[in-house]
C-alpha cells in the first residue's frame, strides 16, 4: 500500500467516487435518452407504415429482395418476418450487424465502431409476391447524436464542477475527521511517561473504541513497567545479600588462623550464599528465556528427594523435618529444569525463613491435573489469597515462583494452612 497521509487518502476518495458516480449517472442518463428516442422513433415509422405513407420519409430505400439488401450493407442475414430491426454499419455503409446480444453491442461500440444507424421495416403482407423491405437511414436524423459534442462539453464541465466541489468537501471532511485524531495523538505525545495516559473523554464511536483501547494498553504496559522495576530492585536486593555474605565472610576468614574451628563455620556460610546466588541466577535466566525446553518423563519424589538432600546439606544443624509422600513411581511430563527449580526456591525459601518446624509435599489429583502441594506449619500470613506477590508472605522467593508457573501456564494457589502456615500448590499440565 502506497504510505500516503490521510488527508490525501481522503481527497484522493472523494474524486474517485464522484468521477464514478457522475460517469455512471451520464451513462445511465444517455443510454435512457437514447431509447426513448428510439422508441419515440420506432412509434413514428409504425404510423408511417399503418398510413401506408413509408415511401415519403427521407432517407428511405425499396427493396424487393434480401440479396439486395446484403449486397449493398454486408449484413450476413436479413430478416424475414414483419416487423422493425436496428443495424449498424460504419461510415461507408458497410460491414452492417443486427445487435442480438451484448457481444454484438460490445463490438458495435468498441472493437468496431458502427456509427451509422439504420431500420429495416418489414411491414405485413398477405401474398409473399408482396413482400417489401424498407430500408431507413436515421444517421442524421438522431437528435441526440446530432447534440453529442454539446452533450460531452456539459457532461466535462459537470464532472469537472463536481470535481472541485468533492476536493473542498474533501478538505472540511478531512479536517473534521483528523482533528479528533489529532487532539488524540497530542494527549499521548505530550503525556508525561512517568504516568498513566491521560487521554480526553471521547464518544461512543470507532474513536472512542481506539482511545479506550489505548488507555487499557497504555495502563496495562505501565503496571507491568513498574512491576519489572521493583522485580528488578527486588531481584538486585536478593543477589547483594548473599554478596555481602560472602565478602564479609571472606574478610573474616582471611583474619582467623588456618587451625581455627571457625572456619568451617564461615565456608559453609559461603557455601549456602554461594548456592543461593546460583539458584538465583538459575531462575532470573529460565524465567528470561524466550525458548522452551523438551517435556521429558521425570520421577518426582526423586526429584524432590534430591533438592532436599541439596539444601539440608548446605544447613546441616537447621531444625526444618521435610516430608516427602509423593509416590515413588508417580512419572510426569514436564521440563525437568523448570521443576527442579520450582522445588528448589519452595523448599529454599521455607529453610530460609523457617528455624524449625515441618514440610509436608503431597500430590493429588483435581480435575485431571496433577496438584503438587507444599505445607508447613510457620506464621503463615494475614490473609489467605490466590496469585499473590512478593508483598505477601516470602518476598522475592514468591515472586519467582509466580513467574515460573506463568511461564510454564501453572495455575498457582497460596492458602493458611490451618491453624498454622502457609499451602502453595501447583497445578502441573
Amino acid at each position: 500500500m502506497i504510505n500516503t497521509k490521510l488527508k490525501t487518502r481522503i481527497l484522493c476518495s472523494f474524486i474517485f467516487f464522484t468521477i464514478i458516480i457522475t460517469s455512471t449517472f451520464a451513462l445511465v442518463g444517455m443510454l435512457l435518452l437514447q431509447d426513448a428516442e428510439d422508441i419515440i422513433t420506432d412509434q413514428q415509422l409504425d404510423i408511417l407504415i399503418k398510413n401506408s405513407k413509408i415511401e415519403s420519409l427521407e432517407g428511405v430505400s425499396i427493396y424487393k429482395n434480401k440479396s439486395d439488401i446484403k449486397e449493398k450493407f454486408g449484413l450476413d442475414s436479413v430478416p424475414s418476418k414483419p416487423g422493425n430491426y436496428h443495424f449498424f454499419a460504419n461510415n461507408e455503409g458497410k460491414q452492417a450487424i443486427i445487435p442480438t446480444g451484448i457481444f454484438d453491442r460490445w463490438d458495435m461500440w468498441v472493437a468496431n465502431p458502427r456509427d451509422r444507424e439504420y431500420r429495416i421495416i418489414i411491414p405485413p403482407f398477405e401474398h409473399k409476391s408482396k413482400k417489401t423491405w424498407f430500408v431507413v437511414d436515421l444517421t442524421n436524423s438522431e437528435y441526440t447524436e446530432s447534440k453529442m459534442n454539446s452533450i460531452n462539453i456539459l457532461f466535462y464541465s459537470l464532472l469537472g464542477a463536481f470535481i472541485i466541489i468533492a476536493a473542498l468537501s474533501s478538505i472540511f471532511a478531512s479536517r473534521w475527521i483528523i482533528k479528533p485524531l489529532k487532539t488524540l495523538s497530542d494527549s499521548i505525545k505530550f503525556n508525561d511517561t512517568e504516568t498513566p495516559l491521560n487521554l480526553p473523554l471521547y464518544s461512543n464511536d470507532e474513536l472512542g473504541y481506539l482511545a479506550k483501547v489505548i488507555s487499557k494498553y497504555d495502563e496495562d504496559k505501565f503496571q507491568q513497567i513498574k512491576n519489572e522495576q521493583a522485580f528488578i530492585s527486588d531481584c538486585s536486593h536478593e543477589l547483594r545479600t548473599p554478596m555481602t555474605i560472602i565478602n564479609n565472610s571472606v574478610g573474616i576468614l582471611n583474619e582467623l588462623p588456618l587451625n581455627d574451628e571457625r572456619r568451617d563455620k564461615v565456608m559453609a556460610r559461603i557455601t549456602r550464599s554461594g548456592k543461593r546466588m546460583q539458584r538465583l541466577a538459575q531462575t532470573f535466566l529460565l524465567i528470561g528465556r524466550q525458548r522452551q525446553d523438551e517435556l521429558e518423563k521425570i520421577i518426582l519424589h526423586d526429584l524432590i528427594h534430591d533438592t532436599v538432600k541439596e539444601i539440608q546439606s548446605l544447613n546441616p544443624h537447621h531444625e526444618l523435618i521435610v516430608v516427602n509422600t509423593v509416590p515413588k513411581n508417580l512419572t510426569i511430563s514436564s521440563r525437568r529444569e523448570s521443576i527442579s527449580i520450582l522445588c528448589n526456591n519452595i523448599i529454599g525459601n521455607c529453610f530460609q525463613h523457617l528455624q524449625t518446624g515441618r514440610l509436608k509435599i503431597t500430590t493429588t489429583l483435581e480435575n485431571d491435573l496433577l496438584r503438587l502441594s507444599f505445607t508447613d506449619n510457620g506464621p503463615g500470613f494475614s490473609k489467605p489469597t490466590e496469585n499473590t506477590d512478593s508483598n505477601i508472605g516470602y518476598g522475592i522467593g514468591l515472586m519467582l515462583i509466580e513467574r515460573l508457573c506463568k511461564r510454564e501456564k501453572w495455575n498457582l494457589k497460596l492458602e493458611q494452612n490451618v491453624p498454622h502456615g502457609v499451602k502453595i500448590s501447583i497445578d502441573l499440565k
